[in-house]
């Protein structure tokens, strides 16, 4: 009788430890759970231009033509934009910088029809930056115009946001363009088809303050590179970036829970 009693005593207090470490479990769980949806997106990467990173963070094919061709290419602190040797650059002022330093360019011309240009588009490439372990992949950058670019972009004027993951092409997942009239607004292609129409979202982009602008990376992998293609044939199309951002949500973890 005795040793059925401290038996069913035993039992009882097992039972009990294992009710109040399936509690704490659980809440452990739930912790873990709500801070995980808290802190989904993590900063894998970012680039201010505040120094110099040419050959190392990024590689890009800056150039200035000025005093000849007043066309350039290139990181700068000059606000309002004017380029050494030029007479004239973007001829206003640009607020809400990310810093002192942006990339800023005008008439980047490549070899789009119908009116070819005279240089090759303008790129901005990122080192290799490690995806692995995140998905959901998001990159962001802050744009602005000259106060004036509402009446210079042509419809075959694009800013493409491009990424390449684990050394494939490059794919385009972002992109402004000039809009369906000859020197008018820039705006989003929102669904990347090459113009912009009535299908796009309807956005008006060109401002001289800088603006934020994200956009998601299909996909994901081991590393990827991002690329931003500046290709524009018409006259004095003034555009300037600042503060490019790569973020990711990282895989959960998992917890196995063993009797």
């Amino acid at each position: 009788m005795i040793f059925t009693t401290i038996n069913f005593i035993k039992l009882i207090s097992m039972k009990n430890l294992a009710i109040q470490i399936k509690n704490i479990l659980a809440v452990l769980i739930l912790i873990f759970s709500v801070g995980n949806n808290v802190y989904s997106q993590t900063l894998l990467h970012t680039e201010s231009f505040e120094t110099d990173g040419e050959g190392t963070r990024y590689t890009s094919n800056t150039y200035s033509y000025c005093p000849t061709d007043p066309d350039y290419f290139f990181r700068t602190n000059i606000n309002p934009v004017l380029p050494a040797g030029c007479a004239a650059g973007f001829g206003g002022a640009l607020s809400n910088l990310q810093g002192s330093y942006f990339w800023a360019g005008e008439d980047i011309m490549s070899n789009q029809l119908p009116f070819p240009g005279n240089h090759a588009p303008g790129l901005i490439t990122t080192q290799s930056i490690s995806i692995s372990g995140y998905s959901s992949l998001q990159v962001s950058l802050f744009l602005a115009t000259a106060s004036n670019s509402g009446f210079r972009w042509e419809t075959a004027d694009s800013i493409n946001i491009q990424a390449s993951i684990d050394g494939g092409a490059y794919r385009t997942v972002g992109r402004f363009m000039g809009k369906l009239v000859a020197g008018g607004n820039l705006g989003i292609d929102s669904n990347l088809d090459g113009v912009h129409n009535g299908l796009d979202v309807a956005t008006n982009c060109d401002t001289d303050v800088f603006t934020k602008y994200t956009f998601n990376i299909p996909g994901t992998g081991s590393n990827i590179r991002i690329r931003i293609d500046f290709d524009q044939w018409g006259g004095t199309e003034e555009s300037a970036i600042d503060l490019i951002e790569l973020k990711g949500t990282a895989a959960p973890c998992s917890i196995n829970l063993t009797s």
